[in-house]
């Protein structure tokens, strides 16, 4: 069974894809045929308004079937293969996919409001005031929190599940807290806890279960290891690699070249 999932998923993937976008093109011409009869101008304004209808719908149907066919996701670790866990993974990423695949995913998410209904139709907790970043991969969203006046940068990463080996799988809560910053292209895993007034440079990686504390500033391009707590304020320089517990408040530099440790 097992090896059949990849076919599985792949077929309902095909079938949720004619499900959701035939449903919501259905409903949008349903909806605008009557301004289609006009000249024109009238018929080019009415193609207009109808791909905004066909977006708002694609993004409705789309959080209302998965809502309705996918099992809740929980945190904790399972075995790959034919179980209600995998499973309800598989299906959130099918459904998932269909949205990180759409050709207007971009407009999609150049709207406020409609990438905030994605989001919040997907179980994502996230306050209003919080701004995503256009082409940000953030996946297992009902797994994921977000405070509000936070921001998420371009193209950042938050990711709730981790295969290790290709036979068990992971899947644990990310948190970020209220007015913190995750920067563009930086990535979270699973188990990551951000806390309020941080934050996490451009292209900066925070492994599995690590804990950023309030006030933390974490420069570009760090890495900080599995299982790293940083303590409150504390301020880690750019391009730092951390891999044991900073302490409150403490300052991480990168190491001295040799040639100003020789002078």
């Amino acid at each position: 069974m097992r090896r059949a999932l990849p076919l599985l998923f792949d077929a309902i993937l095909w079938l949720a894809f004619v499900f959701v976008h035939g449903t919501a093109i259905a409903l949008t011409a349903f909806i605008t045929a009557p301004i289609f009869e006009g000249g024109i101008a009238q018929r080019a304004f009415a193609v207009a308004i109808a791909l905004i209808l066909y977006l708002h719908l694609f993004v409705l149907v789309l959080g209302l079937t998965r809502r309705l066919v996918q099992p809740r996701l929980h945190e904790g670790k399972g075995v790959v293969g034919a179980n209600r866990a995998y499973i309800a993974w598989g299906l959130n990423s099918v459904f998932q996919g269909l949205y990180l695949g759409h050709p207007l995913r971009t407009l999609i998410e150049l709207s406020f409001t409609l990438r905030h209904l994605h989001l919040r139709l997907s179980g994502m907790t996230i306050g209003f005031g919080t701004i995503v970043g256009v082409r940000a991969e953030l996946r297992q969203l009902e797994l994921i929190e977000v405070g509000d006046g936070s921001t998420v940068g371009l193209g950042a990463v938050m990711s709730c599940h981790i295969t290790a080996d290709g036979k068990s799988h992971r899947q644990a809560r990310i948190r970020v807290g209220r007015r913190s910053l995750v920067g563009a292209f930086s990535s979270l895993a699973p188990g990551v806890v951000v806390g309020d007034g941080v934050i996490v440079g451009y292209g900066s990686s925070l492994s599995e279960d690590v804990v950023v504390e309030d006030g933390a500033i974490l420069g570009g391009h760090c890495i900080v290891r599995r299982g790293v707590r940083i303590g409150r304020d504390a301020r880690i320089d750019t391009g730092v690699v951390v891999n044991a517990d900073v302490p409150p408040g403490a300052r991480v530099r990168l190491p001295a070249p040799v040639t100003e440790l020789a002078s």
